[in-house]
């Protein structure tokens, strides 16, 4: 955990496993709820801080960062999309993957449009044609 409410919030769901309902314990320990009061996300990257990131990474990892960075989607999201899940200009998030479990879409152009065509020009393809 990096902070102090995730903390918090993990002694709670622990009580919850030794809570008087499971009859590990007589009485379900008390845990005092930490403010959460300047836990917000920090450290956004400027443009010229995430370019000089991609400078740095393999190039293996350049292409997944981008997306990321242009969409604000999550790692496992970005590594659930299939081929299958681009649509002509329409990239499509399955709902299963999503951390709400509903779809979502983005729409290809500019620089996101340029990381999957570069990432289609390296695909690789297996004998017979997948």
């Amino acid at each position: 955990m990096s902070s102090v409410a995730g903390l918090t919030r993990s002694a709670g769901a622990q009580s919850l496993h030794c809570a008087p309902s499971a009859r590990h314990l007589s009485i379900a320990p008390k845990i005092r709820h930490l403010s959460e009061k300047g836990n917000e996300r920090r450290g956004f990257f400027t443009d010229e801080d995430f370019r000089n990131l991609l400078r740095n990474l393999p190039d293996y990892l350049c292409g997944f960062c981008e997306f990321g960075y242009l969409t604000g989607w999550r790692k496992g999201e970005i590594s659930s999309l299939r081929w299958e899940d681009i649509d002509g200009e329409l990239v499509e998030l399955r709902g299963e993957y999503s951390k709400n479990k509903e779809p979502r879409s983005v729409i290809l152009s500019g620089n996101l449009e340029a990381v999957i065509a570069k990432r289609r020009g390296e695909r690789k393809y297996e004998a017979g044609g997948r």
